[in-house]
């Protein structure tokens, strides 16, 4: 499948964590924007720059699930000492806060957990 381009915001859509322990990459609805190397006469599937976000914008809709934002891989329960965020229930998380990331972050890299079932909406900014 090739993949989507964002000019400024990507979204990631609603993100939900069915239970405790069952993780969703951030990338699970916008996909893989680390780019994408492949043969330069194949059309449907040319190389591709990758895209980083360069900020993080997470709503917890819940009203009594905690989110955790993740490296790829690990689980709140397994790994507590990975936890980048905890996203309380009906609140906003911007990562960073102001200045945004130099290099950027790949929505691929990273993941959510829950205290419980919780979905999150969010969004990323490229610029």
């Amino acid at each position: 499948m090739p993949q989507t381009r964002y000019n400024t915001i990507v979204p990631l859509g609603s993100l939900a964590v069915a239970a405790e322990g069952t993780t969703v990459l951030l990338s699970a609805n916008c996909g893989p924007l680390a780019g994408q190397a492949g043969p330069i006469t194949d059309y449907n599937n040319p190389p591709l720059p990758g895209q980083p976000l360069r900020q993080l914008i997470l709503t917890n809709t819940s009203t009594t699930a905690t989110a955790y934002l993740l490296p790829r891989g690990q689980t709140f329960t397994g790994n507590p000492g990975t936890v980048i965020a905890a996203i309380l229930p009906g609140k906003t998380l911007v990562l960073p806060y102001g200045q945004p990331f130099e290099n950027g972050v790949l929505p691929e890299n990273f993941c959510l957990d829950g205290s419980a079932a919780v979905t999150v909406i969010g969004c990323g900014i490229l610029s």
